[in-house]
This record gives C-alpha cells, structure tokens and sequence, in this order.
C-alpha cells in the first residue's frame, strides 16, 4: 500500500493526469484487476520516460517505479 501512495506522488510529480485529486487515484489503483494495473503502470512508465528526453536518470527513475507499481499490482493477486 505504502508503495501505492509513494508511486502516485512520484507519477503526480511527473506528469498531470485527468484521474483528479490523489485520493480518487489511491481509489482507482485499489479497484483494479492486476492486467489493469499492469497495464496503467507500463503506461505510467511510457509517458514518464517520454517527458525525460535523453536523461538516463531520468528513464531509471521512471523504470524504478514501474518496477515498484508492477509490485504492488502482483499484490492484489
């Protein structure tokens, strides 16, 4: 859970999103199936790597915390 609520400040931080406040995203992410959680965390993960341009920090950050949204989702298995 805890890393449900850090991965959505970092996406928050990153780019902006039509879902709304950050308690209607906790929401969100807690009903869905896990394809649909994996599938929003490769798409969180593509356009965060697309707003970093050629930064490779920037992509290992982004990649990072795919890696831990994936983690999350496999939880909810």
């Amino acid at each position: 859970m805890r890393y449900i609520i850090v991965l959505l400040l970092l996406m928050s931080g990153m780019t902006e999103s039509n879902a709304g406040t950050l308690m209607e995203r906790l929401r969100l992410a807690q009903n869905q199936t896990v394809v649909e959680c994996v599938s929003n965390c490769n798409s969180n993960n593509f356009s965060c790597a697309q707003n970093c341009g050629l930064s490779g920090a920037c992509v290992a950050q982004c990649t990072a915390a795919s890696a831990a949204c994936k983690n999350e989702c496999n939880r909810l298995k």
